[in-house]
């Protein structure tokens, strides 16, 4: 150490007095010291606890019976056991039991570390030990004795053994501490306390009151805390007592900052409450991080606007710009959000696309700044979890934030203004972000090509501002203030006010959300309602020619329609395997009127009662992705029962425009019955790949299912062979024919152990259709 280090250096002493008088600190430290010398030397350094055994311990512990006390020696034994029991070394009852009573014994001793290390195990063995009341008489008389450092240790104590049986005889020994000079250990015991006996807790309120004119500022915030918990079930008397303390000079209001919080998120309230203008004015305190409290608060409310917003935003940039690394930490923590640099168009098939998605890129920057653009939000159930802002539909315009800002960071937010506009409707041209480290910001836009080498185009701002000041009062105001057209998003217009939707989520698709809703000025039935990403109209031409107007489907929305039919529920493997001819009946009606369904799997076929027959239905749903025969376009149907020429093109290029044929939709229906028998690796590893989008492992999962039979493979995987083998020779006639007979023979086709009398039957059937 130099000459000015040792100008610098600090002792203990010079950061409270109290610790002039610590003899026993240096003591250890010299302890210390010497074992580390003696290690040294005798080549064993490292943990002296490592070895212990708990025989040898609690022989040890006989030592606290013997006169004079030895502190030292009791110290170090005491340290044994409580290293013992923290590694997971259980002590029976007994044992425990003798180890406490030999231990109150050392309460005779005026050691203060000896007595530190008695409270530490009294809290240690309290669940182990039996009578551990015993030691109360003990732990009150130094709650309330002269000895400051005694007093805080035994009140913790003390509570750790009290249960409600004992809380009448400790009750004035509490109230006796809490209006003490320094009550916060009492305060934060009493809160614990509460768990036990909360209306026994609750008769101290006045004396809880006492400790709020105290000087300290932990004391008044121990004791607010604590006044929150006894008061919390009386909400007016509770916004009493913020009213009335935000007009004394509180010198600690981070409880009350964070309880107006909480009222006006449970309450529903706006920013013209008096919660909130309390929590506005705290932004003016003198204390920084009751400023910091009170704008990262605001910065988190639901019902905060771009205009209430700004003056926590200032805030915060102020405080990025402190010479105090906590303060430029917690703003930066606050403002910047966790994103994944590895995003592409995988993220389709991640998590069934739930929005969850979207809502992990965007959920963590500050409310408004992704705007978005709800369809009914102001009439969605009060109770509603669903993340219905974060559908790419909604997001109007992403402002991302930086602690320090690069050139590069604006290629990462053209990224997630891409995937954003991807799943966008088509009405919408383009959408437009920034991104800012509160010293800078670039404005960067994604705009949709009408060419058909790219399908998007980029543009960025890479350069500075030349004004410095005032620009995020200007530039950010006029972000987020703009009208939302500048943005290159066609508002939706918003669906019809009668329809509320209901808190239960019936479907997720790739490209949709199926929700539970319900009708306001109609009858009270529960019905299901649909919202894409793209225009609905053409699902619901396919409904009326499929079925007419049996199952009442209406659009009520160019993105949405409504299924007039309590909702049913995904049909069954027993239902799918006894009712597989009638699920063939309606995609071969598609067939005879063009149409492919192209995302036929278990989840797209559901149940629903009918009343009239007071039975359940077969019903195929999810005709978003279909397309008419001859037609050529992008892929966006099923994976895990496509085809093997849809994966194979697929692999070979993920945006390439495909031909789909009966036969395909004839492939994905039989795999969808196979997955129905096959075991559950097999249903895990197929998942896995479709989650990751990879096709060509979703072939080799097929490919390894195939080779797990030592034998012949189920007749199944012949059928499907024979398929996709003959793909481009298969004509309506052959097709209908070939699957009609499969299934007339359903029981044979749906095991996965066949007789040779099945498999003559089918290779009959396959010479049948094509005799070469």
């Amino acid at each position: 150490m130099n000459t000015t280090d040792k100008n610098n250096a600090r002792t203990l002493a010079d950061y409270h007095p109290a610790f002039k008088n610590f003899s026993w600190a240096k003591a250890i430290l010299a302890s210390f010291r010497k074992q580390d010398k003696k290690d040294e030397e005798s080549g064993t350094s490292g943990n002296p606890y490592k070895n212990l055994e708990k025989a040898s311990v609690l022989q040890e512990a006989r030592t606290f019976n013997e006169t004079p006390i030895n502190a030292r020696k009791c110290i170090q034994i005491l340290t044994k056991i409580i290293y013992m029991i923290n590694q997971g070394e259980q002590l029976g009852q007994t044992e425990a039991t003798e180890i406490f009573f030999a231990m109150t014994k050392l309460f005779q001793s005026k050691d203060i570390m000896l007595r530190r290390m008695i409270y530490l195990s009294i809290k240690e063995m309290s669940t182990v030990a039996n009578d551990v009341i015993i030691v109360t008489s003990s732990l009150t008389r130094d709650m309330t004795g002269k000895e400051d450092s005694h007093r805080g240790p035994a009140i913790q104590a003390l509570c750790k053994i009290t249960d409600a049986s004992m809380m009448q005889s400790v009750e004035r020994y509490m109230k006796q501490t809490i209006v003490d000079k320094l009550p916060s250990v009492a305060l934060t015991s009493s809160v614990h306390l509460m768990r036990q006996s909360p209306e026994v807790v609750k008769r101290w309120v006045n004396e809880v009151q006492e400790a709020v004119n105290n000087d300290n500022i932990m004391v008044q915030y121990h004791e607010l805390a604590l006044l929150y918990q006894i008061r919390r079930t009386d909400k007016h008397t509770i916004r009493k007592l913020i009213v009335i303390f935000s007009k004394t000079a509180l010198r600690s209001p981070y409880t009350f900052i964070r309880i107006a919080a909480n009222l006006i998120n449970e309450e529903g309230e706006g920013t013209d409450s008096p919660m909130y203008d309390f929590i506005d004015s705290c932004l003016r305190h003198k204390n920084e991080m009751i400023i910091y409290e009170a704008a990262s608060t605001i910065v988190s409310l639901k019902c905060v606007t771009p205009k209430e917003l700004s003056s926590a935003l200032n805030v915060l940039q102020l405080f990025i710009s402190s010479p105090k690394p906590v303060l430029r930490y917690a703003a930066v923590r606050t403002l910047n959000k966790r994103y994944d640099q590895h995003i592409d168009n995988r993220l389709k098939y991640t998590d069934g696309f739930k929005g969850i998605i979207f809502k992990a890129l965007f959920d963590r920057l500050m409310p408004g700044f992704c705007l978005v653009d709800n369809y009914n939000s102001h009439v969605k159930s009060l109770s509603s979890g669903l993340d219905l802002e974060f559908l790419p539909l909604h997001i109007v315009s992403v402002l991302e934030l930086k602690t320090k800002m690069k050139d590069s960071d604006v290629g990462q937010l053209l990224r997630y203004l891409r995937i954003i506009l991807d799943y966008s409707p088509s009405s919408r041209s383009f959408i437009l972000g920034a991104v800012t480290d509160f010293r800078d910001i670039r404005f960067a836009m994604v705009r949709r090509s009408t060419d058909d080498d790219d399908q998007f185009k980029y543009e960025a701002s890479l350069k500075e501002l030349q004004n410095r000041n005032g620009y995020l009062s200007h530039h950010l105001t006029m972000f987020f203030t703009a009208d939302r057209s500048k943005f290159g998003f066609c508002r939706l217009e918003p669906l019809p006010d009668n329809i509320r939707i209901d808190n239960r989520l019936l479907g997720i698709g790739a490209n949709a959300m199926v929700f539970s809703c319900s009708l306001i000025n109609g009858q009270s039935n529960e019905y299901a309602l649909k919202i894409s990403n793209d225009s609905v109209q053409k699902e619901v031409s396919i409904y009326q020619q499929l079925y007419a107007d049996k199952y009442r489907i209406v659009q009520v929305h160019s993105n949405a329609f409504l299924f007039l039919h309590p909702p049913g529920r995904v049909v069954s493997k027993e239902n799918i395997l006894n009712n597989a001819h009638l699920i063939w009946n309606q995609i071969k009606k598609a067939h005879q009127r063009r149409i492919l369904h192209r995302d036929i799997r278990r989840s797209n076929i559901i149940e629903i009662f009918n009343e009239k027959i007071n039975s359940n239905e077969i019903l195929l749903i999810d005709w978003q992705s279909s397309m008419e025969f001859g037609s050529t376009m992008k892929y966006n149907g099923t994976l895990s029962t496509a085809s093997k020429f849809i994966l194979e093109e697929l692999a070979k290029n993920r945006d390439s425009s495909l031909e789909c044929l009966p036969v395909d939709d004839c492939v994905s229906f039989m795999k969808m019955i196979l997955l129905e028998l096959i075991a559950e690796p097999f249903k895990e590893a197929l998942s896995s790949e479709v989650q990751q989008g990879s096709f060509s492992g979703i072939l080799g999962v097929y490919c390894q299912m195939k080779k797990s039979w030592k034998k012949k493979p189920p007749i199944l995987f012949e059928v499907i062979d024979f398929l996709e083998k003959h793909r481009q020779h298969f004509n309506e006639d052959k097709l209908n024919a070939f699957l009609d007979q499969c299934l007339e023979n359903r029981q044979s086709l749906f095991q996965l152990d066949n007789q040779q009398t099945d498999d003559n039957y089918f290779n009959q059937l396959t010479r049948q259709i094509f005799p070469s």
